[in-house]
């Protein structure tokens, strides 16, 4: 429990954020949000959603069941990305205000939202 504790650190404490770990998780929500907005323009609603990528993933995810206006091929995409997300990373980071190095991920990932749905 002790170890535990030491890695978590305070909730503005980013080294126990593992960037490169989370930097494709990071581009991989962008690249959702991205694709949902276009199915789901309330999505575009959630404010600086780069600033808290893991909460802008499940708020987007709910605004597109609520919206219901997907397609087979952005559902697979988003099935896909979704797979290289791992909740267990962001445990206790849900909130927590990303550094810029995963800000520019996240847009990134949005540059990249048409990949594959052709």
């Amino acid at each position: 429990m002790g170890k535990a504790k030491e890695r978590r650190g305070t909730s503005m404490d980013t080294k126990r954020m593992d960037i490169e770990k989370l930097k494709p998780q990071v581009m991989a929500i962008g690249h959702i949000y991205k694709m949902i907005t276009i199915v789901c323009p309330q999505a575009e609603k959630i404010v600086h959603p780069e600033m808290r990528p893991f909460m802008t993933y499940t708020l987007a995810i709910e605004k597109l069941h609520q919206n219901r206006k997907s397609t087979p091929a952005i559902e697979r995409k988003i099935a896909e990305l979704s797979e290289q997300i791992d909740a267990d990373d962001w445990e206790d980071i849900f909130n927590d205000v990303v550094p810029n190095e995963l800000k520019m991920a996240f847009f990134k990932g949005g540059y990249n939202y048409t990949a594959g749905l052709k």
